[in-house]
């Protein structure tokens, strides 16, 4: 092959033919090696861009949507609660028992330190705050995975499943913290308001009986704060004591979810 002869020539010389060959072959080469480094740079450059397949799977019954899932599954997290938070451990008939209990106690001031005049707010309370953790963890959950991971280059397999369980280990300790401050934030308003608890035994401050001798239409209410060990409500919002009779963990104050932090459910599993 001679892609260069000289046609201005009616006969060339030999040695130009063989030079115009030698030209021939070294064109061919080059041009061979800039296809193959061409090639080679367009399939690097493929091998760097993000690219989507799309798959179209004929779903015909359960267990193929199964497999499926168990395929390309995400990341999925499950949570557990203590038990005493379980929907049998504190229910509404449990609730409508302790609230028909203290409806049926008399009217005297240490009903505050008793089992009776103190387990429905108690029970509440326990209930109330394992709603509050569940909505919480629910809420905090649902953002996590609905997060959303970007790279600027791709991530090796280990290291991605490295980075994937640190995240989760900040997750869960994330939502304790997070918690503990709510309850403290509320804590720190009920303690600061200064509010009556509005029960037939309040937790912080009793009403003091009005005279038979006064008026009950024009007589103005007033309250003493509750006691509990040597400390008053008025004076020391966070005061607490031991129940009378006592049960272990349990513990009564002026204000009932200081009252809850400070107390245990060791009772519950106490089979004596």
């Amino acid at each position: 092959m001679n892609l260069f002869p000289k046609t201005t020539k009616a006969v060339e010389h030999e040695h130009d033919i063989r030079v115009q060959r030698l030209a021939t072959r070294i064109c061919i080469i080059l041009f061979l090696l800039l296809l193959l480094l061409a090639l080679v740079i367009l399939i690097f450059y493929s091998s760097l861009t993000y690219t989507v397949n799309i798959k179209i799977a004929d779903i015909s019954s359960v267990n193929d949507y199964v497999k499926l899932a168990n395929k390309y599954k995400n990341l999925k997290l499950e949570s557990s609660f203590h038990d005493i938070c379980s929907p049998t451990a504190i229910n509404d008939e449990w609730i409508g028992i302790l609230f028909d209990s203290y409806t049926h106690l008399d009217h005297s001031p240490l009903q505050v330190y008793t089992f009776q005049g103190t387990a429905l707010t108690h029970y509440q309370a326990l209930k109330a705050m394992c709603n509050l953790v569940q909505e919480t963890v629910c809420t905090t959950q649902t953002l996590f995975l609905n997060s959303t991971v970007i790279t600027l280059e791709i991530t090796d397999k280990d290291a991605f499943e490295k980075d994937t369980n640190e995240a989760i280990e900040q997750f869960q300790q994330n939502i304790p913290n997070s918690f503990i401050h709510l309850l403290q934030r509320v804590n720190g308003l009920n303690q600061a308001n200064g509010l009556v608890f509005v029960f037939v035994y309040s937790s912080n401050w009793r009403m003091l009986p009005v005279r038979d001798d006064i008026n009950t239409q024009s007589a103005i209410i007033s309250y003493e704060p509750q006691y509990y060990g040597e400390c008053n409500c008025a004076t020391t919002a966070t005061s607490t004591q031991q129940l009378e009779p006592v049960i272990p963990g349990y513990v009564v104050g002026c204000l009932s979810l200081e009252a809850r932090l400070q107390s245990t459910i060791e009772c519950r599993y106490d089979a004596s």
